[in-house]
């Protein structure tokens, strides 16, 4: 599971600050929120440095519509693969 630091909205979207690299997470898979509700993440962000020092520590992901829990995590389902992103 991904802390949530900071959330915004963007349009009827959400930008999502996670705590930690992201690196199970890709664009357009399905995300389970700790309220129990199922989001599709649109996009992750990519650094502009990977070189840089706060490389790794947050990454910044676009989910789809209205999110306001406080952790998030990579569902398991036919939109993923049958596997963890």
């Amino acid at each position: 599971m991904y802390k949530v630091l900071n959330t915004f909205a963007v349009g009827k979207n959400t930008s999502v600050t996670i705590e930690g690299n992201g690196e199970r997470l890709r664009n357009d898979i399905r995300v389970m929120g700790s309220d129990g509700k199922s989001y599709k993440l649109i996009s992750v962000a990519m650094l502009s440095d990977a070189s840089s020092d706060a490389s790794g520590k947050t990454t910044t992901v676009l989910i789809e519509g209205e999110f306001r829990a406080g952790a998030l995590a990579p569902e398991m389902n036919r939109e993923n693969d049958g596997e963890m992103a």
